[in-house]
């Protein structure tokens, strides 16, 4: 279920890596806080390039940080951070996680969809 094509995912993150190496207000909200609609909303172009390649919103650890390291490797500039490649390479795992989880539980849940619609601008809901 959340095994892709390693060469389709090393082609989507190295093809956007602008969009993955900042997530914006997800680098601080992990799986356990609510979602947050304008973090989602700025997000978007990415997860849906994701979302185009993995369908179920579900990727392994493994094939993501797979990914990233080669991207990284390079263009060491991405890695902004003190952590060392690895460390990131998770940490934008754990981000895309997050976020990716946030969204499987709005489309599944009713109640939770209408609550991240509520707390979203009308600007975050274009497009």
């Amino acid at each position: 279920m959340g095994v892709v094509d390693q060469a389709v995912l090393d082609m989507v993150f190295s093809t956007h890596k602008d969009l993955w190496s900042d997530f914006g207000i997800y680098e601080a909200i992990s799986k356990n806080q609510g979602a947050d609609a304008e973090g989602l909303a700025a997000n978007r172009v990415f997860l849906k390039k994701l979302l185009h390649v993995q369908p179920s919103a579900v990727l392994l650890l493994t094939q993501v940080r797979q990914s990233v390291l080669r991207v990284v490797a390079a263009d060491p500039t991405l890695n902004k951070t003190n952590l060392k490649n690895l460390v990131y390479a998770s940490s934008r795992f754990d981000r895309l996680s997050a976020m990716l989880y946030h969204l499987r539980r709005a489309k599944r849940d009713e109640p939770k969809m209408r609550q991240l619609v509520a707390k979203a601008t009308g600007d975050s809901l274009k497009a």
